[in-house]
């Protein structure tokens, strides 16, 4: 009678049937290499799963901040108008400064007119002076000439003041 145990061999172990729990030594070298690039692609999983969120939160940011900055389309269309205003405003100015030196040009033009018009007057003042002064010596003369042929017999023009 045979035993149902099977004989053993001091070296050698039993094979391994899932029941019996497997200690690390005992995995074979492909299995810890396994586990370690499971653990550094996990790992790398993570890290890119983390710069991704990252991303994601910066770019969510950015987006609410270039909204809250941009310009809508009321804000431009009042901005055209204000700078079309300017343009008007602009147009009149030079239109008045146009005015203005027109009216500066004008007003020298009457300045020299009004001068020369003083100094022909004062010309003419001088002139007519002269001329009075003339006629009261005319005058002067036409009495001496009265007074002197109303006097005795000279004779007219010879004793009277020439002069």
């Amino acid at each position: 009678m045979e035993s149902s145990n099977p004989p053993t061999d001091p070296g050698r172990q039993p094979p391994n049937t899932g029941t019996q729990p497997v200690e690390p030594e005992s995995q074979p070298a492909s299995m810890a290499q396994l586990d370690r690039k499971l653990n550094t692609r996990t790992y790398i999983g993570a890290a890119a799963a983390v710069m991704a969120l990252a991303a994601a939160i910066v770019a969510i940011v950015l987006a609410l901040d270039a909204q809250d900055n941009s310009a809508s389309k009321a804000d431009v269309r009042r901005i055209e108008q204000q700078l079309s205003g300017v343009a008007r405003d602009a147009s009149a100015a030079e239109d008045a400064q146009a005015s203005i030196d027109s009216l500066s040009e004008r007003i020298d033009a009457l300045q020299d007119s009004v001068d020369a018009a003083a100094s022909s007057s004062d010309e003419q003042k001088k002139r007519l002076e002269v001329v009075e002064g003339d006629i009261e010596d005319l005058r002067q003369q036409v009495s001496d000439l009265e007074s002197s042929s109303g006097s005795g017999g000279s004779s007219p023009g010879g004793g009277g003041n020439s002069g």
